[in-house]
């Protein structure tokens, strides 16, 4: 059977603490307690309460949370940034990672060369099927343009990948002749 209260001296042989610590406990971390009422008086405790407290703490300091405010836990963040850091300037290296910037260049080209191609479409069939009765070669043009149209994007990613994969070996040049 549990006790519903016991002493400091009784807290003080469970947990090993000493007098001073669990008064620290007590006044500086909230731990909790009842005291009799008057100064100086004498300080009971709940083990159910206490227990639970003490194994919570000691979980806290064990493993701080990442967004406390305690020195181990802007540690353990400040590891994670760096972590972070070098992860991104490895895949950089190794020719993974593209800039913001260029990636904005490719995509505006390709809808520009998008853009261009599907507007022409029309002002270069019209003339050739103003004048078609049979659908089924108005359907065989019309999928030759866009065949065209898929070859042209095709042509432009390829010559981005080249581009890219020698930028990227220039970039990693620089840098080993650097060091």
């Amino acid at each position: 059977m549990t006790p519903t209260r016991c002493t400091q001296p009784e807290l003080q042989a469970v947990t090993g603490y000493s007098r001073r610590t669990i008064y620290s406990l007590v006044k500086d971390e909230g731990m909790p307690c009842e005291r009799t009422g008057r100064q100086g008086s004498k300080l009971f405790f709940n083990p159910s309460e206490v227990i639970p407290w003490l194994i919570e703490r000691e979980r806290r300091r064990q493993h701080p949370k990442t967004g406390a405010l305690s020195l181990e836990a802007e540690r353990i963040r400040l590891i994670r940034a760096q972590a972070d850091r070098e992860e991104l300037e490895n895949e950089k290296r190794r020719g993974e990672v593209i800039y913001f910037s260029t990636a904005l260049d490719i995509i505006t080209s390709v809808a520009s060369l998008v853009a261009n191609r599907l507007e022409g479409v029309a002002g270069r069939l019209a003339n050739e099927l103003v004048n078609e009765p049979n659908p089924a070669v108005i359907r065989d043009k019309l999928l030759q343009e866009h065949r065209a149209i898929r070859q042209s994007l095709a042509d432009a990613a390829q010559d981005f990948a080249e581009r890219s994969s020698s930028e990227a070996a220039g970039i990693l040049d620089a840098k080993t002749t650097a060091q």
